[in-house]
This record gives structure tokens, C-alpha cells and sequence, in this order.
């Protein structure tokens, strides 16, 4: 069990930070699934709006380094994944050499933040299978390309209004004395 630096202040919860997370996550995941249902695209839907929660961060930098690392990491593990199914069939020995070979590259390109989700396109790739050893395969980076670029758009909608919302509000508060109280009528 880990202990907590008792020097340490404990991270206040933010209510209203919290909620407008929560909410950008759930408008990305509804908005991709839609999109991609709507536009008919080949494959498994899910992926869309899974991709879209994985990449919404509180702001919206982040989201963009988080989509992406799971773009890129999707494109690798599904292409070793695919490699792998051909050789080997949908086997433990086609799963483990994929694993092995999509951690090193992934690693090897920097690319740390996507290792997971490289590594669970290539169990997906492996055992779901698919129509054609390649379109099963690209129609999940597919997904994962809409979810992303939703989750994206989502948080650029969301984040401007919200800055100058917040920018707006600090000036207000340091018109009116901010932290250091009311102004004294002296200054």
C-alpha cells in the first residue's frame, strides 16, 4: 500500500471543472457514434466513441497529443496485428509475437502513450477477425481516426468559449479586490 506524503495538501475536488469533463466526454462519445453510424462507415462503431473519451482531456492541448498517439498507435497495432493473422492464423502465437513487435516499435518511435491501445488494437485485429484480412483491421483506425477527430472538434468548441469565460471572470475578480480583498478606497 502506498503512503501519502504528509506534507502534502489533498487535491481540493472541482465541481464545476468535473462537469464540464464529463461533459465534453459524453457530447465527443454520443457525436462519434453518430457520425460514424450516420455516414455508414464499414465496422464495428464502438470504436468511434471509445476513441473519442480515451482522447478528451480537461483542455484541449492534451487531447491533441492524446489523439494522435492513439491514431498512430492504432495504425501500428492493427497493421502488426494483421501481419501477424496472416502468418499465423488467429493464434496465442500469433497474439504474442504481435504484442512483442507493436511494444518495441511503439517504443522505439517514442511513441509510450500509445503502447496500450497499440496493444489492445492488436488483440482486437487478432481475435475478431473480419471480412477481409485488411478491412476489419483499417475499418478500427477508421473508427478510431473519427472518434479522435470528434473528441478534437468537441474540445475546441468547448475550450475557447470556456477561456474567455474564464479570463473574463479572473479580471472581474481582480476588479473587484480579488484575493487580497475588497479595495481599499486610498489606491
Amino acid at each position: 500500500m502506498a503512503t501519502q506524503d504528509p506534507s502534502a495538501a489533498p487535491l481540493r475536488f472541482d465541481a464545476p471543472a468535473a462537469l464540464l469533463f464529463s461533459l465534453k466526454a459524453a457530447v465527443a462519445a454520443v457525436l462519434a457514434y453518430a457520425i460514424y453510424l450516420g455516414l455508414k462507415l464499414p465496422g464495428a462503431a464502438w470504436a468511434a466513441p471509445v476513441s473519442a473519451v480515451l482522447v478528451t482531456q480537461p483542455t484541449f492541448r492534451p487531447s491533441i497529443a492524446a489523439s494522435a498517439a492513439r491514431f498512430w498507435a492504432n495504425l501500428i497495432g492493427a497493421t502488426l496485428g494483421t501481419i501477424a493473422v496472416l502468418l499465423l492464423g488467429p493464434t496465442p502465437w500469433a497474439l504474442g509475437a504481435a504484442v512483442i513487435v507493436t511494444g518495441f516499435l511503439c517504443q522505439a518511435i517514442r511513441l509510450d502513450e500509445g503502447l496500450r491501445p497499440a496493444y489492445v488494437s492488436v488483440v482486437i485485429v487478432i481475435f475478431t477477425g473480419g471480412g477481409s484480412a485488411w478491412a476489419g483491421p483499417f475499418d478500427r483506425v477508421l473508427a478510431v481516426l473519427v472518434g479522435c477527430l470528434v473528441a478534437l472538434a468537441v474540445g475546441a468548441a468547448a475550450d475557447l468559449p470556456l477561456r474567455h469565460f474564464a479570463e473574463r471572470t479572473r479580471r472581474h475578480f481582480e476588479a473587484l479586490g480579488g484575493a487580497s480583498g475588497p479595495k481599499n478606497a486610498q489606491e
